[in-house]
């Protein structure tokens, strides 16, 4: 099956579960950025990629919130690694009250790498920025 089509089922099936629990804001998190940009864009098209863009975007009505978000495979290791448990093994999945524990480790790694990014990004920003005294130092002559 094609990538972004598998993908497209997936965000799909998600939503309706999502809509079944009676939530109303959702973000939805894959890292087939070719689905999130179609449906940020509300591609229009008559493929079966599109015919499941046309059901997702329908069913976006029932939510008071949707967030599409790209999220790189090496920052969301717990969607990838349940994709290829899902494709290896047929039937549907739920955990309503405890997820497994490699769920939860493979959580705990995406929390950690996610602080980690943040706090890298936030730091370099901080660094690459001039304080308010070395930029006064900067525009005074020097002595």
């Amino acid at each position: 099956m094609e990538v972004r089509l598998a993908e497209a089922e997936a965000a799909l099936a998600g939503m309706k579960e999502a809509r079944r629990k009676g939530y109303r804001r959702v973000i939805i998190e894959s890292d087939c950025k070719t689905l999130i940009d179609e449906l940020k864009a509300k591609s229009q098209g008559r493929s079966d990629f599109h015919l499941l863009l046309d059901d997702i975007n329908e069913l976006c009505n029932v939510f008071d919130s949707v967030v599409w978000s790209f999220v790189s495979r090496k920052h969301n290791r717990v969607a990838h690694e349940l994709a290829h448990i899902c494709s290896s093994q047929l039937g549907r999945r739920d955990w309503d009250a405890t997820l497994p524990r490699f769920v939860m480790n493979l959580c705990h790694d995406d929390i950690y790498n996610m602080r980690y990014r943040y706090s890298y990004n936030i730091h370099m920003f901080l660094i690459g920025r001039p304080t308010e005294d070395e930029t006064e130092r900067s525009n005074q002559p020097p002595s």
